[in-house]
């Protein structure tokens, strides 16, 4: 039981991590295929390279990955 509870932390930090880097990989796309930063991460959902906006992380003003407000992740 006590393998189990310590195994929640990274299991919390791996689903951190794959959303990070499917919103990163997201956005670079984006960038490749309108040569512009998108302005929210709406566009990213609208241009069909995501099917839900991301819940851990969202798209900052200048296009940077940042945690999304009351998020866990880093």
């Amino acid at each position: 039981m006590e393998d189990g509870v310590a195994a929640v932390p990274v299991a919390n930090q791996t689903v951190c991590d794959i959303e990070r880097t499917t919103l990163a990989t997201a956005l670079d796309a984006y960038v490749a295929i309108t040569g512009s930063a998108p302005t929210s991460e709406a566009d990213l959902v609208t241009e069909g390279l995501l099917r839900t906006e991301v819940q851990s992380y969202d798209v900052d003003a200048t296009g940077a990955v940042v945690p999304a407000p009351g998020s866990t992740c880093t």
